[in-house]
């Protein structure tokens, strides 16, 4: 049976996602109190055998009192669905009802391209107003009228304004989901929608559940473009979200590194794509000679990457002796 004060968290990954997966739970692990219970649930949507023991070191070094369990789900409810080109585990978090015990009442679902920087079971205290989950409003796509959110809102009830929340962080109400058959409203909605989705799973549980969700501090989804606050919408949302810039920015509970240049890649120009590496380290994903490998390799060609960049833009400058024009710059009027 589930502990009063046990906490819930579940991770879904194929084996593409696997080193970014033990990140996220290190991360977890690594800033609980002494007094937490979490029960990890890991949906495995392909994972091989050798990775599965790489995440059971991690959890066993970094929180062996904690609870690990490993799910196998049937994937054939989403397998063919259209996806526009991804893995049928993308929807896997629509499955997680069905998935977790019966007398499992709430799950937080977070996505493998984050770290927690806080106690993650804090994030239950604030969910205080019933609903079928809370979540963080994507601070780009904020509406259900954008151009990358919901097409058909109207049918299901919604308006230009009502808010768009992004799906990589989530508490889930598994009771209320469970009576609201969420899953197959989703289901439906996908077959229904087709390729013309631009978010999967996302699209579909911001359109079945319009009014049926709160938001939570944006603190505990901080997304990458708020590094880049000029390209966010103009919107009283975004100026409510800039009032406490400083604090979004410094003191997150949650990075989520949402763009496709992902920290464990040597391209990644993410503003903290250092503590990613941080916990990568300290998760004992490798062993300390498989580390020092990989960090070598990995700073080895993020060089050779910076370096051909450099020299690119300084080939498009043809240098000249002074007091010669340089072909292709213009002479100062």
């Amino acid at each position: 049976m589930e502990k009063t004060n046990q906490t819930n968290i579940v991770l879904g990954a194929d084996d593409a996602y696997a080193l970014p997966l033990a990140v996220t739970v290190c991360s977890i692990l690594k800033n609980v109190p002494p007094q937490a219970v979490l029960h990890l649930f890991i949906l495995d949507g392909g994972i091989t055998e050798k990775n599965k023991r790489r995440l059971q070191r991690v959890f066993e070094k970094n929180g062996e009192k904690h609870l690990l369990t490993f799910i196998q789900p049937d994937l054939s409810p989403i397998r063919d669905l259209p996806s526009n080109g991804k893995p049928p585990s993308v929807y896997l978090p629509l499955l997680i009802p069905e998935l977790l015990p019966e007398h499992c009442k709430r799950a937080i679902f977070l996505d493998c391209d984050l770290i927690l920087e806080t106690d993650i079971t804090k994030m239950e205290h604030e969910a205080k107003e019933q609903a079928i989950l809370w979540a963080i409003r994507d601070v780009l796509i904020q509406t259900l009228s954008d151009p990358k959110g919901v097409s058909n809102y109207k049918n299901y009830g919604g308006n230009a304004d009502s808010p768009y929340f992004n799906s990589g962080v989530m508490l889930i109400d598994l009771e209320l989901w469970r009576e609201e058959n969420v899953t197959e409203q989703a289901i439906r909605y996908i077959e229904d929608t087709g390729d013309t989705m631009y978010h999967c799973d996302q699209e579909a549980l911001n359109a079945i559940l319009i009014n049926k969700w709160q938001e939570l501090n944006p603190r505990w989804n901080q997304q990458g473009c708020i590094y880049w606050p000029e390209v966010l919408p103009e919107t009283e949302f975004t100026k409510d979200i800039l009032k406490d810039y400083d604090q979004l920015l410094k003191e997150p509970f949650i990075i989520h590194y949402l763009s496709p240049s992902k920290p464990w890649s040597y391209r990644c120009m993410h503003p903290e794509a250092r503590k990613f590496l941080f916990y990568l380290k300290e998760s004992h994903w490798f062993s300390k000679a498989g580390w020092k490998i990989w960090w070598c390799r990995f700073y080895l060609r993020r060089f050779l990457w910076l370096f051909s960049d450099l020299r690119t833009v300084l080939n498009q400058i043809n240098f000249k002796k002074p007091g010669k024009k340089a072909r292709g710059v213009p002479t100062p009027s």
